[in-house]
Order: structure tokens, then sequence, then C-alpha cells
């Protein structure tokens, strides 16, 4: 990757639900220092802290000094996020916003590893009416 360029992932998500057509979810995830340069359509959601998505600070702390892998880092950050009941909410109403728009999680690491790719994991795992 060249400087400047955005490292991106989509994650399509196909739902059958009954007497309906497949719903599509479209996350994508960014870099911060990026915000301006997506698409202004792109509902554009910072998951860094103060997001109540974002990982606490002793857990980035852990992850960051190298004192637990990144398999630790994920499961103890859903845990965390599963656990807090106002969290699963707004997974719940990111997913729906992304069956209905371009929805793009927003956080400080450049590149992964980061929290935003195993949220939008999280997303697709909620239970959520669409």
């Amino acid at each position: 990757m060249q400087q400047g360029e955005a490292y991106e992932i989509i994650l399509s998500i196909h739902l059958k639900l009954p007497a309906q057509q497949p719903i599509t979810i479209m996350l994508k995830e960014g870099y911060i220092a990026n915000w301006k340069n997506y698409p202004e359509s792109d509902i554009k959601i910072r998951v860094a802290r103060p997001s109540i998505l974002a990982p606490s600070k002793e857990l980035l702390k852990n992850w960051k000094e190298g004192k637990i892998t990144w398999k630790e880092y994920e499961s103890r950050l859903k845990e965390q996020i599963f656990s807090n009941p106002k969290a699963v909410v707004r997974l719940s109403e990111i997913k729906k916003l992304a069956g209905r728009n371009v929805v793009r999680l927003m956080c400080y690491e450049k590149k992964p590893p980061c929290h935003r790719f195993t949220l939008m994991k999280m997303i697709n795992e909620v239970k959520t009416n669409l």
C-alpha cells in the first residue's frame, strides 16, 4: 500500500427473512485521519474512544505492550462489548443503518489489526429486527 492510500474491507452480509428478499448489510472501515476523503454519502461512525464501542484503556494497553495476543484481545473485546447492554444496542443500530446505507467504522489505527474489524464481525452476530 502506498502512502495516503486507504485500506478498505467491505463486509457484505445477506440475511434471509421470511417473505422478504435477502438484505445486504454494507459495512466498511476507515482510518480517522482520512475522514474527509471518504464519500459524503457514507455514514461514518467513530468507534475510537470515547465511543462505547472502543476497547477499555487497560485492554488496549495490554495489547500494545504485548501482554496479550490478538486472539485474547478480540475475546476480551467481545466480552466487554456483549456484556454492555448499551453497546449491544449500538451494534444493533449500526446493523440497521447498514441495511439501508453504507456505514463506515472509523478509528485511529491506520491498518489492521484494529478493533473495528472485530466490530464488523460482531455486528453480524448481533440480533436485530431489520
